[in-house]
């Protein structure tokens, strides 16, 4: 059984498959290629932990077609390097094997056949609603990243609710949110706790085109062109996620806008001995004052003008959280806030257009040995 792929498409559907594969799990069905036929057209279908993500490849196939799968890191490997116009892939069932190439370059690759891939097993509900790739792409952009697993919830929050779509996210040193207006037919009062794992996939394979959205039991299934993804769900009671938007309901103490270029360069300049743990940001007199401290290093200080100013406030930040939401800012011009969150502790809000995210406080280890003793 012979199939022939365009090199550069192969190239790229291979590429795209593998993001979906659990890679550390060699020699299983979540570290293979699955290779079958659906309507006369050759499919490929990955799977890992957390989503399951099925390509047409829009090659036909014969009604004799046979379903293996094989290795999809040394598949896309060989491709890769593979200077052929055309791959040929054989499947031979006799040998349990896949050649991939051709008569001058060649790969012979372990195969199975397919019986081993045991896909998700999607109950829908009767909610489904289009969406746009593009919106979806931003509202996972602004949220994803600032969840971890020192969250409770290692997971972003999306919830539809007239019209519009707010993600959230969190773990125990920052907030983030994104709400954006996505269209009436989307549904209201639904939420959907998408793992991390999956919407940094989804941030990389996601297309700029009209999103199909079906809702399961345990599950959400995302459709566009030529590709289908089914990814598990966080299941948790939804009063047991905690109401973020108190937070930036909360009133501000003091305001600023700095040039993004010339607070990039400050930060850096002040993390030289503090990349790997807090800077102290003072706002007073229209001024940033922005401290790095470590006590087996030294401590470096640089003063910044602000653009506009209001009030005076001292909030600590980790140097990298500061550094990551500065980086997802495309203005020239950034804004913050000091909030106060507690009787006792400030906290950073960065605002951009639809998104806002939450520095939480930051104690010192030398603070909190001072309150120990």
């Amino acid at each position: 059984m012979k199939i022939s792929i365009d090199t550069a498409i192969a190239n790229k559907i291979f590429k795209k498959a593998k993001l979906t594969c659990n890679l550390n799990n060699r020699g299983t069905a979540d570290s293979e290629f699955n290779f079958f036929a659906k309507n006369n057209y050759l499919h490929i279908q990955t799977i890992n932990d957390y989503c399951q993500q099925v390509i047409n490849t829009e090659v036909k196939v014969d009604e004799t077609f046979e379903t293996f799968s094989c290795e999809a890191n040394l598949t896309t490997d060989f491709t890769n390097m593979y200077s052929g116009d055309k791959l040929n892939i054989v499947y031979n069932p006799e040998n349990s094997v896949v050649n991939l190439g051709d008569k001058s370059s060649k790969c012979v690759v372990l195969a199975n056949d397919g019986s081993d891939f045991i896909p998700f097993n999607f109950l829908p509900k009767p909610i489904t609603f289009d969406l746009s790739g593009k919106l979806l792409w931003y509202a996972l952009n602004f949220t994803a990243f600032s969840t971890s697993k020192d969250s409770t919830i290692n997971a972003v929050s999306l919830n539809f609710d007239s019209g519009y779509l707010t993600a959230y996210s969190f773990d125990d040193r920052r907030i983030s949110r994104y709400k954006i207006k996505v269209g009436e037919n989307c549904p209201d009062f639904e939420t959907y706790l998408i793992p991390k794992e999956t919407a940094d996939i989804l941030l990389s394979i996601l297309e700029d085109c009209e999103t199909s959205v079906f809702v399961g039991q345990r599950h959400l299934r995302l459709s566009w062109v030529n590709t289908m993804l089914t990814m598990s769900l966080v299941q948790i009671d939804k009063k047991a996620y905690p109401n973020l938007n108190k937070f930036f309901q909360l009133d501000d103490i003091a305001k600023f806008e700095v040039n993004k270029d010339e607070l990039v360069k400050s930060v850096k300049f002040a993390g030289l001995v503090a990349k790997n743990s807090f800077l102290s940001i003072s706002l007073d007199k229209n001024q940033l004052i922005i401290t790095g401290v470590d006590l087996e290093r030294g401590t470096t200080q640089v003063k910044l003008d602000c653009t506009t100013s209001e009030n005076t406030g001292t909030v600590q930040v980790l140097y990298k959280d500061l550094m990551d939401v500065i980086n997802k800012i495309d203005d020239t011009i950034i804004t913050c806030t000091i909030k106060q969150i507690s009787e006792d502790n400030l906290a950073l809000c960065v605002n951009y257009n639809k998104f806002n995210h939450l520095l939480l406080p930051i104690v010192s280890k030398d603070n909190e040995e001072e309150t120990a003793e």
